[in-house]
């Protein structure tokens, strides 16, 4: 890594494909619905909406196994380790089809709580469950795709992500189309498609990791002539690989992450919770206001997925000044977008809002809170980016305990502000849990450094 590699050209250069893939990402929920809306029956398209919700709820809580990876594969790359890079990815591989099975496993119980707690409607209830029992069974895919996509995020392979979210969206389209439509499978064949979809995907996916891992061992003469998959089974074949160290190592990165991830998913849960409290136009409205936050932290991610990269890379130097550089470069990047997507809400917003309902109380209750959403949006970048910085250096225990400090806190206003001030005291809560998840974060920035560049100052 050189001092030109971390130019802003070259940052924006690697986060616009992932910009792309991010906001490429919500369209599989969008052609489902759109297929099934014009395909099925309303009963379908309940049972679309309460299936996708426990999917996406499942699923999202895995995210971690993509994150560790992203860390751990970028330090690897940073220190010119072509086969401890290897071992990484076949360690996250195998924990990942563990989980999945475990998922598997529980698939009936999981699907029996979903549908109690949630209570469809009647009508709704068998196509849903069928809906969720197929997608269950595609989870090995998904978990392998997080791994997949956590390797070339920390390789910063940001065309690669694009390319397969593209194909992804693609397929996803096609055999909806043909099983739902052609075939006449309803729910059913939206299941199906998806983890049909899926599974091309993830085999894409491999062939690019196949192509990259012939470009970083070229220059390794021992290692030149030496395929993938032949070098993944010698792998497998050693003692030392199967030590338990190494996943322990893995484990526990991925449990402090698991735990941040759940802190957040708790917070916003109790956002839209504490909205329903204050009456269902007030639940309706800052639902519409938390599509565009969602939106927004597309952008932000980007930035957040090529902070990882380089950071990473960075501490497997061990050089602090390059590792300054990266953070400060794409910090400055991720500030400006963050603004610039505040102002652009602020103008576009209302007309935004008129185009997803047409129920005028709900529009104008939004309209008049959406200067909160902005301020909540401007002043998120620097979580997204601290995220990104101890996610690159696997510091774990500090996401965890920024978030389970942020989330307790967040609930502490609530309890303060909410009978106080209303939806005004909820919205200062929230922007607060936002802003004091960056500040919990930079507690830890000085034993960031320390940790990883005490001894190496150039």
């Amino acid at each position: 890594m050189t001092d030109q590699a971390i130019s802003y050209c070259s940052i924006l250069k690697r986060a616009w494909p992932i910009m792309l893939a991010n906001i490429a990402l919500p369209l599989l929920g969008l052609i489902d619905t759109a297929i099934i809306g014009h395909l099925g029956g309303t009963q379908d398209l309940a049972a679309l909406a309460i299936g996708a919700i426990v999917i996406n709820f499942i699923f999202w809580n895995f995210g971690f196994l993509r994150m560790s990876t992203t860390a751990l594969s970028a330090q690897a790359w940073g220190q010119g380790k072509a086969l401890s890079l290897l071992r990484i990815g076949l360690r996250a591989l195998i924990i990942a089809s563990a989980l999945a099975l475990c998922i598997l496993c529980l698939q009936k119980p999981l699907t029996l709580l979903a549908m109690t707690l949630l209570a469809p409607p009647l009508e709704a209830l068998e196509g849903a469950s069928t809906y969720l029992a197929i997608r269950l069974w595609g989870a090995p895919i998904t978990l392998i795709n997080y791994v997949i996509t956590g390797l070339l995020i920390g390789l910063s392979r940001s065309k690669s992500i694009l390319v397969l979210q593209i194909t992804l969206n693609s397929l996803n389209a096609v055999f909806d189309l043909l099983l739902a439509g052609v075939l006449g499978l309803g729910i059913t064949g939206i299941a199906y498609g998806t983890v049909i979809a899926e599974v091309i995907t993830v085999f894409i996916g491999f062939y690019i990791l196949h192509l990259t891992w012939r470009q970083l061992v070229s220059d390794n003469p021992s290692l030149h002539s030496v395929s993938l998959l032949s070098t993944c089974w010698q792998q497998l074949r050693e003692s030392q690989f199967w030590v338990s160290v190494h996943f322990k190592k893995i484990l526990r990165s991925n449990r402090d992450i698991w735990i941040r991830t759940f802190c957040l998913l708790l917070s916003f849960m109790g956002f839209t919770h504490f909205s329903g409290q204050l009456g269902a136009n007030t639940l309706a409205a800052n639902h519409l206001l938390l599509q565009i936050i969602a939106f927004s932290a597309f952008f932000l991610d980007s930035f957040a997925y090529v902070t990882e990269a380089d950071t990473g890379k960075a501490i497997g130097q061990r050089s602090r000044r390059l590792f300054i550089q990266a953070t400060q470069k794409t910090s400055v990047l991720a500030a400006i977008t963050a603004i610039a997507l505040a102002g652009i809400i602020l103008v576009s917003g209302p007309w935004v809002i008129n185009q997803l309902t047409a129920t005028s109380r709900i529009n104008t209750l939004a309209i008049e809170h959406l200067y909160l959403c902005a301020i909540y949006i401007a002043l998120s970048a620097g979580a997204f980016q601290l995220d990104g910085i101890f996610i690159g250096a696997n510091y774990g225990k500090a996401l965890r305990n920024a978030s389970i400090t942020s989330a307790l806190l967040f609930f502490i206003l609530w309890l303060s502000f909410l009978h106080i001030y209303g939806l005004i005291g909820l919205w200062i809560a929230f922007i607060s849990f936002i802003v004091l998840r960056a500040l919990c974060l930079s507690v830890y920035w000085p034993n960031l450094l320390s940790t990883h560049f005490s001894t190496n100052k150039r």
